[in-house]
């Protein structure tokens, strides 16, 4: 009776090993798959135009593929300033989730390079040293379409150094690769 059923099973030994074969190899698809879902991160972009003279909306530019274009007085060549911005330059600053994750307590940091910037016009900012940063404090999350308007940022009253002045940005979310670029200011 033993032998009757050690026969019986051997027959189907090597259909049992193939069909475990098989569904090891789906349970190893199945983290694969997994794994990649749990590491997919959000992908923010800076969103940013400048009102024109007749507070009229420009186009919008996106992570420094163009220029802020300030009006101003330009002042004598002997001084240390190269430009003042004397009247309300705003420019529109608004982040963008272009994945289908959502990013969680993003931060944008704005450092001037070649400019003396009053954060008095702008609020929703806190100065560190020569750094703007703009972080929410409820921890804020930004999905897909939805499109987060951070603030008018006014240029009045600041002070252009030199010729060559621009911003770098740094934006980031827990959940997301640091991004890094520049946006050139160019003053007429």
């Amino acid at each position: 009776m033993l032998n009757q059923f050690n026969e019986f099973l051997g027959n189907y030994v090597n259909i049992i090993s193939v069909i475990a074969s098989f569904a090891s190899i789906v349970a190893l698809i199945i983290s694969i798959i997994a794994f990649m879902e749990s590491n997919k991160q959000a992908k923010l972009i800076l969103k940013y135009r400048r009102n024109n003279e007749n507070n009229m909306a420009g186009d919008y530019y996106e992570d420094g593929n163009g220029y802020i274009r300030l009006n101003s007085s330009i002042v004598d060549d002997k001084s240390d300033i190269y430009a003042k911005i004397n009247s309300d330059n705003l420019v529109d600053f608004v982040i963008e989730n272009k994945s289908t994750i959502v990013a969680k307590s993003p931060i944008l940091s704005l450092k001037f390079i070649n400019m003396e910037v009053d954060i008095g016009e702008n609020n929703n900012f806190e100065q560190i040293n020569k750094e703007l940063r703009w972080h929410p404090k409820d921890n804020t999350t930004i999905h897909k379409g939805i499109n987060f308007r951070i603030e008018q940022f006014n240029f009045k009253n600041c002070f252009v150094l030199k010729k060559e002045a621009y911003i770098e940005v740094v934006l980031s979310a827990d959940n997301m690769e640091t991004k890094e670029f520049r946006i050139p200011i160019k003053v007429y």
